[in-house]
């Protein structure tokens, strides 16, 4: 889907970024080539494991809490 995606909008996968909490979803985008930023907002009442709260996977080039702070690091 994110191949197809890329080529009907005609730009290259390097200059898209996935902004997603999902690591499935983030390793998927960086085997098309896209940059990724792994939002960890939290929904109250959800298990969480600690490592996936604290460590960013290799796949992952950001990892934000807020899309205020993604504007912030000018991603």
């Amino acid at each position: 889907m994110l191949r197809r995606l890329v080529a009907r909008l005609g730009v290259a996968a390097r200059d898209c970024v996935l902004v997603e909490d999902t690591l499935d979803h983030q390793k998927a985008a960086r085997r098309v080539g896209l940059q990724t930023v792994w939002m960890q907002r939290w929904i109250r009442g959800l298990p969480q494991r600690r490592s996936d709260r604290r460590r960013k996977p290799p796949y992952v080039d950001h990892k934000v809490r807020s899309v205020r702070e993604l504007l912030r690091r000018g991603v």
